[in-house]
């Protein structure tokens, strides 16, 4: 009775675990399905509903964090958290700023929400990368969130009200060079951010290492797809996925 009542501790969490898994990837798959049916009769709706996606899952990533700071120790992570508090919100303007969602004027055209969106993936580049150069380094938490509250409000001022930022889609020409060329770099930077990473796995949970070295990957073979297409309407599954 001791050997069975010692080995059930064990065995019953990894059943649990692994059956927890399964049904994640289940309803991951289910959704992705059903976003592939919806876009096959409502583009529109499709395109909210994955993007309103990725936004809840960035801003959940933040509120996680963020509330049990007290309790984490990798102050990296926390940086990295802070940063989707504002990709998140990036990426809700790239989503109100999409063709015929009617909540800014048409005269920004297309170019405005493609804008957004590369304001984003720089953001969302950067946030890696630094948290793979910074892990195992303390970095208090407000100096993160301001960093970040900063780079965005800059990116936004660019784009709305000194207009400096570069375009990235005219209608006459589709994709600008300097969208095209932003996707690659974008690329560099994540697979820089994955080789660091890949050096300081050891520091991670190897879980946690995993899932983000499959959220680089997907990351960067969504930005690859970018560079080729020609019309305004961004595919937002990859968003989700990463």
């Amino acid at each position: 009775m001791n050997s069975i009542q010692g080995i059930a501790p064990q065995t019953i969490p990894r059943t649990i675990f692994k059956s927890s898994d399964f049904i994640w990837y289940g309803l991951g798959a289910a959704t992705l399905a059903m976003l592939f049916i919806v876009s096959r009769h409502n583009f529109l709706l499709f395109h909210g509903m994955a993007e309103l996606f990725s936004i809840a899952v960035a801003w959940a990533v933040f509120m996680l964090v963020w509330n049990a700071r007290s309790y984490i120790n990798n102050d990296a992570l926390l940086l990295l958290g802070s940063a989707y508090l504002f990709i998140g919100f990036m990426d809700l303007l790239h989503t109100l700023a999409f063709k015929d969602m009617g909540f800014f004027p048409d005269a920004w055209s297309t170019n405005l929400p493609t804008q957004l969106w590369i304001a984003g993936r720089y953001m969302e580049g950067l946030a890696l990368l630094l948290f793979s150069l910074l892990l195992g380094r303390r970095i208090h938490p407000l100096i993160g969130l301001t960093f970040w509250a900063g780079l965005a409000a800059i990116l936004m001022g660019m784009i709305f009200f000194w207009c400096i930022f570069p375009d990235c889609h005219l209608e006459s020409i589709g994709l600008t060079p300097f969208k095209i060329w932003s996707e690659y770099v974008i690329c560099l930077v994540l697979l820089a951010a994955f080789g660091i990473l890949y050096r300081k796995r050891a520091m991670l949970d190897a879980k946690v290492y995993r899932l983000m070295a499959g959220s680089m990957a997907a990351s960067v073979a969504a930005e690859l797809t970018f560079t080729t297409y020609l019309g305004s309407l961004i595919f937002p599954i990859s968003s989700a996925i990463s």
